[in-house]
């Protein structure tokens, strides 16, 4: 399908079609044949779709999308992260499902993104920033910052001091996630916390390597982690 104008249903109804294709980077082909913008803006609603898969495959594209509009209109582009980080505000009184992911997929794909708005994301997990204790979305941060750790590690050193605490988090997700963000920024790092981490049997999902998979933290984290891609 080549770039038209398409009513917004249609649009919607497009966007659905090519997400349930389970060959993603076949369905990105097709999504970026639709109206960029107007295409970004329609992913955003699959942030809340109730299947796991879909949901993950939205925020991914659009996190591309995002990335892509970076290269022709930085301005918009920025208005998109600047939009999702409001939602992550108490002020905003709106939902905030995935924006934490969708901010660290949109700042993985342009580095101008990534360099002008990490130390704001990072701020989610500090304590004397903008720290969120609401488990889904501590998580969601925890998970984006590993996603962008992945490419640009070196924009997130000061992270790794608010990450080690969360090691001794309660909830298996979030102790996972925070040691392979770990690993990915400071891959020489040697604590005692670490080290009970790669020894945690504990399993979690993951959107992992384009896949939501079950995984144990002991195998997130141990010594093949760098083959593994959140």
């Amino acid at each position: 399908m080549t770039k038209t104008r398409l009513s917004r249903r249609e649009l919607k109804s497009e966007i659905l079609k090519s997400l349930h294709n389970p060959d993603f980077f076949a369905a990105l082909r097709d999504l970026r044949n639709l109206p960029l913008a107007s295409t970004i803006n329609a992913l955003l609603g699959t942030l809340l779709h109730p299947e796991p898969e879909i949901r993950w495959f939205g925020i991914t594209a659009c996190g591309i999308l995002i990335g892509d509009l970076a290269k022709i209109d930085l301005e918009s582009a920025r208005s998109n992260i600047r939009r999702q980080l409001w939602n992550l505000t108490e002020e905003s009184g709106g939902c905030a499902t995935g924006a934490p992911e969708l901010i660290g997929e949109a700042l993985t794909n342009d580095e101008n993104l990534a360099l002008e708005f990490s130390p704001s994301f990072i701020s989610h997990i500090m304590p004397e920033g903008n720290y969120l204790d609401f488990v889904p979305l501590q998580s969601g941060v925890v998970w984006g910052i590993g996603r962008l750790a992945g490419k640009y590690p070196e924009l997130l050193k000061s992270a790794v001091h608010y990450l080690i605490p969360l090691l001794e988090s309660e909830e298996a997700t979030i102790r996972g996630l925070s040691a392979y963000a770990i690993g990915l920024i400071q891959p020489d790092f040697n604590n005692s916390k670490i080290k009970t981490i790669t020894e945690d049997e504990s399993r979690i999902k993951v959107f992992l390597n384009m896949k939501l998979t079950e995984i144990s933290i002991r195998n997130l984290c141990g010594k093949s982690f760098q083959n593994l891609h959140i």
